[in-house]
């Protein structure tokens, strides 16, 4: 029993942080903006150990990322205590308090109401707000109907189930300390269960040590417990998940309420102060994911191929992933050639918009089939790739239209990134571009020295695998360093990736040097923007692989 109660508290306080400082700053539209200090928790680890400053920040990004309601953040602060937790201090704006939720912070819910005459209740919910769906999921699982025959025997059973889980919930509530400070723009009308404050603010605590002591008295009042199994059901019957002690009393031990008359106007100008905020967001994501280069900027206006042309039309029988009934065995490979005015860094994602047929027909094939990746020549100016179209119809002379685009990505220039690794290891995390070493490998013993005038020597050489989080071709070179700063041969073993991941495999000649260096060449103003091709009543006589389209 010892065993379990650890385990179920050690759940419960992976669950949310208890312990947090929150000033609201509401408008009568329901917009403001939230001064939170909260502590979070790091988090567990397997594997490799993180490196602190590293765990800090992803908890401090999955905070930001996962709160929902939230417009945007500012003043940004974290550091570890000594009690190795992650103390946090931020400014969120949202557009309607009712909808925050912070994550992994057990904040009041709080929820609004216009009534009749104009006036506005704000209710601070003790211990969160449960969504109807969550409600839902509670009542499905209470067990066993209540009624006033069996409700002494369910009494007895709560109380001695409380009883047992009484030392686990002293921990919790010995860790939870709320307090929320609410600004009003308005005439205060009313209030109760929450404290005025000489400057005109309210504050309301919640104190886990004296909730305990509630709920204590709650368990013990034959009286209310009765009413309380009868109108909600067995508040322990399904366990922790549904026993959320504080959401469970914060409806017997009453709300704090607020009814005020707003005045003309709002507190602030929510608008600028968003807008200033979303601008500093992208240093704070910066920040805290240094792993991620920042995405290419949409372009407004599109690129323009300086000329291009169909080079060839061929038949082709060779993929076995397009053969089948949807679209006969032979397949039509169009071979596109583009020029640009100067030089581009990428070109991808090839969109095919229309392929009709001379005869009207739809000859386009599945988007994952219809190109392969495109080749960009060293200059940078001039692209080729192929488009596949359905067989065309017997007797066709040509293609109606062939239309699409493409992506392409421009850059000002590139500059070197060290990676950030403190040894160069298997396993081992930079600090830049989300760098990491999968694999360091010995590679077979080669000779050496056989050109230079020397005796040929047998040397043991490695080979290293480093990923980062850039999209595929974004890297446009690799340099290794040793101990002493200078730069290492070796042959290129590859590279592949995706969207925003890339493997890059150096063949070295020798050993990885444990104290080296490795630089990134990396495109800098990345700029984002499409080239669009078209073309009309293409005749297959002007091909010179015309042969080749014999049915």
């Amino acid at each position: 029993m010892k065993k379990l109660i650890l385990l179920l508290l050690g759940a419960f306080l992976l669950s949310g942080c208890f312990q947090y400082k929150r000033e609201l700053i509401l408008n009568p539209d329901g917009s403001g903006k939230m001064i939170l200090e909260t502590e979070i928790m790091k988090g567990l680890s397997f594997g490799a150990e993180q490196d602190e400053k590293e765990t800090m920040k992803t908890a401090v990004a999955n905070l930001i990322k996962s709160s929902e309601g939230i417009e945007a953040w500012t003043g940004i602060s974290y550091k570890m205590t000594e009690a190795d937790m992650i103390a946090f201090k931020g400014t969120a704006y949202f557009k309607d308090v009712t909808k925050i939720k912070l994550y992994n912070v057990n904040a009041a819910g709080i929820e609004t109401e216009k009534l009749p005459n104009g006036e506005i209740r704000l209710t601070l919910l003790r211990g969160g707000k449960t969504s109807k769906e969550e409600q839902a999921k509670v009542s499905a699982k209470k067990g066993k109907k209540i009624t006033p025959e069996n409700v002494g025997e369910e009494l007895a059973r709560q109380r001695a189930q409380y009883k047992k889980i009484r030392p686990m919930l002293s921990a919790i509530y010995a860790m939870t300390d709320n307090e929320d400070i609410i600004t009003i723009f308005g005439e205060v009308k009313e209030y109760k269960n929450i404290t005025k404050l000489d400057d005109g603010r309210f504050r309301y605590v919640f104190k886990g040590e004296e909730a305990g002591k509630e709920l204590d008295a709650l368990l013990d009042n034959d009286e209310l417990m009765k009413k309380t199994l009868l109108e909600d059901g067995a508040l322990m019957s399904t366990g922790l998940e549904s026993m959320n002690i504080v959401k469970n009393i914060g409806e017997k031990l009453g709300k704090s309420v607020i009814v005020y008359t707003p005045k003309a106007g709002r507190a602030f100008d929510f608008e600028q102060e968003v807008l200033a905020a979303k601008a500093e967001m992208k240093n704070i994501a910066k920040e805290l994911d240094p792993k991620s280069a920042p995405a290419a900027q949409k372009m407004t206006a599109n690129y323009e191929f300086k000329a291009s042309r169909l080079a060839a039309i061929t038949l082709k029988n060779y993929d076995p992933k397009i053969k089948g009934p949807a679209f006969g065995g032979n397949l039509t490979e169009v071979v596109f050639q583009g020029v640009f005015d100067g030089s581009v860094v990428i070109v991808d994602k090839v969109e095919l918009l229309k392929a009709v047929a001379e005869d009207g027909g739809d000859i386009a094939v599945p988007k994952e089939f219809y190109t392969i990746n495109p080749n960009l020549n060293p200059a940078g100016d001039t692209v080729q790739f192929a488009i596949y179209l359905k067989s065309l119809p017997k007797g066709s002379l040509g293609i109606k239209e062939l239309s699409g685009k493409c992506r392409v990505l421009t850059a000002s220039g590139t500059a070197f990134v060290d990676a950030g690794f403190k040894e160069l290891k298997e396993g081992e995390a930079g600090s830049e571009l989300g760098a990491k070493i999968s694999t360091i490998k010995e590679r077979p013993a080669q000779k050496r020295g056989l050109n230079k005038g020397k005796a040929a020597t047998e040397e043991s050489d490695e080979e290293i695998r480093i990923d980062v989080k850039l999209g595929f071709g974004l890297v446009k070179s690799v340099k290794i360093l040793d101990e002493k700063g200078n730069e290492m041969k070796f042959s290129d073993g590859g590279k592949w990736g995706g969207d925003n991941s890339l493997s890059i495999t150096c063949n070295l000649e020798g050993k990885v040097p444990l104290k080296g260096k490795i630089l990134l060449e990396v495109y800098k103003d990345l700029k984002e923007g499409s080239a669009a091709f078209k073309f009309e009543n293409i005749k297959l006589a002007d091909f010179t692989g015309a042969p080749e389209l014999k049915r």
